[in-house]
């Protein structure tokens, strides 16, 4: 089956950067490397009330092949996705939080579409549960655009955080304060405050080491016993079991490696799918483990580069957005024949 006119559905700038959202850096940009005839609909051009009439229109103008969704947050009437499941174009919608959205999203919503490409592989089982077989899977990536092109060796920063501040988050970054461990952080909350893809860009690549900070429910006591509503929160999700409970793959790994940085991240066995764990990127397996981790690091220069190195490439060669989506046509080909 051919997809030779695509319709895009998704944001633009859904963060108010001057470098555009993430949703149109990544998807929206390589489906326009890779496609020919992509005509855009970003919800940012039309209000609410006029929007799904307006995507009802210019789809039957249009009348393409493929409509690419991603729809998160009701931006669109369920009724609408209806109306075009039942034409003659197929659509496909991107699930990127699987990994705490599955149940209260997720399925929810999965049934709008012909198909639908879920950003954790972790929730193989949970699919086949629910009977739910019209699932691709997938992973976030670098942005091309952002990418570097050869990796730097002058550092302005030892350690930084790109994030917004949580309290989980602010309690690690205190603790590695405690422990003679200085981290620039930027991000909603923090000092600094919000920064765009291409500030992003040169900030990574000038970090001898950037965090990624996980943002789940934490069960630590000695975070439980600071920050009071961190155990109001593991006491709600025990009744409730609709908070993130765990940190799936993240952009993050694939944006920082792709822009020439050295990334220290939390554990996720996953991650061994796509990395060389010790050999393109360091993890670490709790917040005792940081602080060791840094410390390691930095008194090693000429191995850490070597990580940073082959993570850069490592990424740049396998993990841009344009190489995911070039799976996902032959994947979805497959699906669809």
């Amino acid at each position: 089956m051919n997809f030779d006119k695509i319709l895009f559905v998704g944001h633009k700038n859904d963060t108010n950067s001057p470098d555009y959202g993430l949703v149109y850096n990544s998807f929206y940009t390589s489906l326009k490397n890779l496609s020919k005839n992509l005509k855009p609909f970003f919800y940012e051009d039309y209000n609410k009330k006029e929007r799904d009439q307006n995507l009802i229109k210019i789809h039957k103008q249009f009348n393409p092949d493929l409509v690419i969704f991603v729809y998160q947050l009701g931006e669109l009437d369920f009724e609408t996705l209806m109306i075009l499941k039942n034409t003659n174009s197929t659509t496909v919608n991107f699930y990127g939080d699987d990994c705490w959205r599955f149940k209260t999203f997720t399925l929810k919503t999965h049934h709008l579409f012909d198909v639908i490409v879920s950003f954790d592989e972790s929730k193989k089982i949970d699919y086949e549960k629910h009977n739910i077989s019209n699932v691709i899977f997938s992973q976030w990536g670098g942005i091309s655009k952002f990418a570097i092109q050869k990796v730097s060796n002058e550092f302005d920063y030892e350690v930084s955080f790109i994030g917004a501040k949580t309290e989980l988050r602010d309690w690690i970054i205190k603790k590695l304060k405690k422990n003679g461990v200085h981290v620039e952080c930027f991000g909603m909350g923090w000092p600094n405050g919000i920064i765009h893809f291409e500030e992003m860009k040169k900030i990574i690549s000038k970090s001898k080491i950037n965090l990624d900070l996980q943002n789940s429910i934490s069960y630590d006591i000695r975070f439980l016993s600071r920050y009071p509503r961190g155990l109001y929160r593991v006491i709600k999700n025990f009744f409730s079991n609709k908070l993130k409970q765990e940190d799936g793959i993240k952009a993050r790994i694939f944006e920082v490696t792709s822009m020439g940085g050295l990334l220290l991240t939390y554990f996720n066995p996953n991650y061994s799918n796509y990395f060389n764990i010790g050999k393109e990127i360091y993890c670490y397996s709790n917040i005792d483990n940081i602080i060791e981790m840094i410390k390691i690091i930095l008194m090693q220069p000429e191995e850490s580069n070597f990580v940073r190195f082959n993570g850069h490439k490592r990424s740049i060669n396998d993990h841009l957005y344009e190489n995911r989506m070039k799976v996902f046509f032959k994947d979805l080909r497959k699906i669809r024949k």
